[in-house]
């Protein structure tokens, strides 16, 4: 019965976009004043994320190259809804970590989600 009534009055998430749309709009949103604020404001759970998945100093070809994380960000600063592309076990790996980590709150993005993407390169 406790079960019924959380579904009763649970948030409802509308599903997200296709990943390249989600992208597309993150990057707009980064582009205002207030977006590039709030990407400083989140950009320091970046490096813990990922020296979990790839330390410091590593070479090994496998944990290199590029990739991009989106995700929505809820009013709470949990994120919804990750996506990694392309999915290589470096890329997942970042996205489970990032996905754990709490946002700090962010922009109102007109009655949305607030959508994030992370680019990053894995170079030696």
């Amino acid at each position: 019965m406790l079960f019924f009534a959380m579904a009763l009055f649970a948030p409802t998430l509308a599903d997200p976009a296709d990943f390249s749309s989600r992208k597309a709009e993150a990057q707009q949103l980064e582009a205002s004043p207030e977006g590039a604020a709030y990407v400083r404001k989140y950009s320091y759970l970046v490096r813990p994320a990922m020296r979990g998945c790839v330390p410091p100093g590593a070479s090994d070809p496998a944990n290199l190259g590029s990739f991009s994380v989106v995700a929505d960000v809820l009013g709470n600063g949990q994120l919804y809804a990750v996506d990694v592309k392309p999915k290589t076990s470096v890329a997942t790996c970042f996205a489970e970590q990032i996905g754990h980590a709490t946002f700090p709150t962010p922009p109102t993005n007109g009655g949305k989600n607030y959508v994030v993407v992370i680019d990053m390169t894995i170079t030696p």
